[in-house]
């Protein structure tokens, strides 16, 4: 993830640090801005609770699920139990991404049909 002089070091290309938002406050953003630039929402943790914020589009990489949608999961999921139940899946829509708290799964496409 990079951001203008800011270089926060991934596992991973595709998302944001687990504790980006306690790293940078002052890029996220709990209500969209209305500045004239444009943003994506990221979801993440803050202390136990999942939580969306803003940031501006032009701070994060162009991955090619980003923009559309996606099944997201928690990557640690209750006790680990053999035949513990999942967690419900949430579905991200396109321009929302996640920190590393979380994996998704494919990329959804939508077809629109019209009838004639």
């Amino acid at each position: 993830v990079v951001m203008d002089s800011f270089f926060i070091v991934s596992t991973s290309f595709y998302n944001a640090p687990t504790n980006i938002f306690e790293r940078l406050p002052q890029v996220f953003y709990i209500e969209k801005p209305d500045d004239g630039f444009d943003y994506i929402s990221i979801l993440g943790r803050e202390g136990s609770n999942r939580v969306f914020k803003y940031i501006r589009a032009d701070y994060v990489n162009r991955v090619r699920n980003l923009f559309n949608f996606k099944i997201c999961l928690p990557k640690a999921n209750g006790a680990g139990k053999y035949g513990e139940s999942l967690t419900m899946p949430i579905v991200l829509s396109p321009g929302v991404g996640n920190t590393e708290t979380f994996i998704t799964i494919g990329i959804i496409a939508i077809i629109i049909m019209s009838i004639v």
